[in-house]
């Protein structure tokens, strides 16, 4: 699912960058010798930083009809994804550019439902991008965790990955009466 959502984001953004002549990959942007990689000079590449699970949400077991049985799910878990949105060129000005286009794109649209995305996946309800705030200590970890210097770049989370298998864990079945008789 992770994947595929980052796959959708990718998508999207590729359809307003490219009306601005610009493009998007999703790439780690350095390779692991700390060069970076071939494809990402020039485009914005989108990166996974971290994955978070999100805690505010209560993971109940769930419960499904299927058939003439109620099915007991174990519990989804729900994820946040941190995204490195970073704008790789030789031209200074051009990286600038591709990085305000991003914001700009992420500003006018950053909820994506089966309304206003045709393509989103079935397996998600809506994915929710908000840019994080990110201060000079947090730009020095990711730079250096990636093995790479410095670009312009910008951090979103994207709240609210779902992950549900679908595997029982018990079935119950449906109460077709109720004896108001008591014996």
């Amino acid at each position: 699912m992770i994947e595929i959502a980052l796959r959708f984001i990718l998508e999207e953004i590729n359809v307003y960058l490219k009306m601005q002549g610009k493009e998007a990959v999703m790439s780690s942007y350095v390779d692991h010798a700390g060069s970076i990689t071939s494809d990402t000079n020039g485009k914005l590449c989108i990166t996974l930083l971290t994955i978070e699970q999100e805690t505010s949400v209560r993971n109940m077991v769930e419960t499904k009809r299927i058939a003439n049985e109620y099915a007991q799910l174990k519990p989804a878990i729900r994820l946040n994804l941190s995204v490195l949105f970073g704008a790789s060129a030789d031209n200074y000005d051009e990286a600038l550019k591709v990085l305000s286009y991003t914001i700009a794109f992420f500003q006018s649209k950053n909820v994506f439902t089966a309304q206003n995305s045709p393509t989103l996946d079935a397996g998600f309800d809506k994915l929710v991008l908000e840019m994080e705030s990110t201060n000079l200590q947090d730009w020095n970890n990711i730079w250096g965790m990636l093995g790479g210097k410095h670009i312009p770049a910008v951090v979103y989370k994207v709240k609210m990955l779902t992950i549900q298998e679908g595997l029982k864990t018990g079935t119950t079945p449906p109460i077709l009466a109720i004896n108001q008789n008591p014996a």
